[in-house]
């Protein structure tokens, strides 16, 4: 990021921005799953098997989120594999 990108600018319109495009982005997802039902229909929702979604629980279901102190990759080793 360029030094001095958000200077000058209100926190409130850098959020608003922020905002308004991941609503775009949802939105542009929302069409593109409503394009894929209108060309494969939804007569055969019902095939689907309903196994293939995983059921996670517990700290599985952040998704991914912050490592915890204990689980955090090292700095000096993230740095060793671009040497």
């Amino acid at each position: 990021m360029r030094a001095g990108y958000n200077k000058g600018k209100n926190p409130m319109q850098t959020s608003g921005q922020r905002i308004t495009n991941v609503v775009n982005t949802l939105t542009l997802i929302e069409d593109m799953v409503d394009a894929m039902i209108k060309f494969w229909g939804v007569e055969n929702i019902d095939d689907v098997d309903p196994s293939v979604i995983q059921n996670i629980d517990g700290d599985d279901a952040q998704f991914n989120g912050p490592a915890r102190k204990d689980e955090c990759i090292d700095r000096g080793d993230s740095d060793e594999l671009f040497d």
